[in-house]
């Protein structure tokens, strides 16, 4: 398959680039990372140049672009820096959910805020050995003409920056008997009954943060609910692929990134009189994570093609997940080496694209059952 970019990707893909080059300072990010601080200023300026929300109609603010043109501008982002990449590419995840299913009414009200920079969305549903068992902790019950949300769920980003929530949730069978089994609803935050708790520091990943929300008894307006109307189609599936593939985005621009700096500094840094770029075994290493950074921006850009033509299965965008992962953490792991002691230094990027790498991976599902997603497909169930 061929993957060679349009001249308007092209141009997109500089854009981003140039975006990074100008505006994630290495200085103030260390500072970020430091206070556990969001950049909200980066996050204003990527709002004003049409980053955020790249892919929402141009009627709500948008420019109408697909999937494949969103990663590439995450993985720009995070091939300049991990931390501001994740941010900036998490800050409206979920949100392809109010495109797809939302009403002209919920677009306007929640799509347009985020192009301006005025509002964060923040992701509420499981991860993935969640998602394989289709379980949910949050109820939608109907009480009446009332629709009620109760339950709790852990570890979301994003949760105290937050101006809403897409919380997924699964429905009451007996109040809701001809609603679909999964459901999203939009909760702004403030609602009566949302309560949230912060769940303290983290490996990495440290400019978002991450809560425990407990909805009891929040009352939703049927305007409120994603998919109602829509039984045929599963948001949840759609929201899985969207997930692998943008995750799959960041950690092929988290490889990239560590991989240009070990670069770098292996022509720079001298031992025994030789840069240690020409050491056998550090080129050794450069080679093998050149070629995996490789394969994954092939496995990245094919199943964000596949995608766009509605062509993805669940087997597919997991198996490219977990290989991008895989490729940051051993990446980032062998920058870190390259750089020798340097490189477990804070003011050393290297240094926190790897916690980065390891948390974005930990935190994106446990590895066992996802592979279990794809041994169903590949193997099948053998009795």
């Amino acid at each position: 398959m061929n993957f060679d970019l349009t001249e308007e990707q092209k141009v997109i893909q500089k854009a981003a680039r140039d975006f990074a080059q100008g505006e994630f300072d290495e200085d103030a990010i260390l500072d970020l990372q430091e206070k556990n601080e969001f950049p909200y200023g980066i996050f204003k300026r990527a709002c004003q140049l049409g980053f955020i929300g790249i892919s929402y109609p141009e009627t709500f603010g948008g420019q109408n672009y697909n999937l494949f043109e969103n990663v590439l501008v995450i993985e720009e982002f995070c091939r300049k820096d991990s931390g501001v990449g994740i941010a900036l590419s998490s800050v409206d995840l979920g949100m392809e959910l109010i495109v797809q299913f939302g009403s002209d009414h919920q677009k306007e009200r929640f799509l347009r805020p985020m192009t301006k920079g005025d509002a964060i969305a923040s992701l509420v549903c499981q991860n993935a050995e969640e998602e394989n068992e289709n379980n949910s902790s949050v109820l939608l019950t109907k009480e009446n003409d009332r629709y009620i949300l109760n339950g709790d769920r852990s570890y979301i980003f994003n949760g105290s920056l937050a101006n809403f929530f897409i919380v997924h949730c699964r429905v009451n069978p007996v109040t809701l008997p001809s609603s679909p089994q999964n459901l999203f609803v939009v909760v702004e935050k403030g609602r009566d009954g949302l309560n949230m708790i912060d769940m303290g520091g983290k490996l990495g990943i440290s400019m978002l943060p991450w809560n425990k929300l407990i909805f009891n008894g929040v009352e939703v307006s049927k305007n409120e609910i994603l998919g109602i109307d829509h039984p045929e189609v599963d948001p949840l599936l759609e929201i899985q692929l969207i997930k692998r593939v943008k995750i799959g985005a960041q950690a092929l621009g988290i490889a990239q990134g560590a991989f240009d700096r070990a670069l770098v500094y292996s022509k720079q840094r001298e031992q025994f009189g030789k840069k240690i770029g020409e050491f056998q075994g550090i080129r050794h290493k450069l080679v093998n994570m050149y070629m995996k950074i490789q394969a994954t921006r092939f496995f990245i850009y094919y199943i964000a093609s596949l995608y766009d033509a509605k062509k993805l299965d669940l087997c597919e965008a997991t198996t490219a997940k977990l290989y991008a992962e895989m490729t940051a953490v051993d990446v980032t792991d062998e920058a870190v080496q390259i750089f020798g002691g340097a490189g477990y230094m804070l003011e050393t990027p290297v240094e926190h694209f790897y916690r980065d790498a390891r948390t974005l991976r930990t935190l994106s599902g446990q590895q066992l059952p996802q592979k279990d997603i794809i041994a169903q497909s590949i193997i099948g169930r053998i009795t």
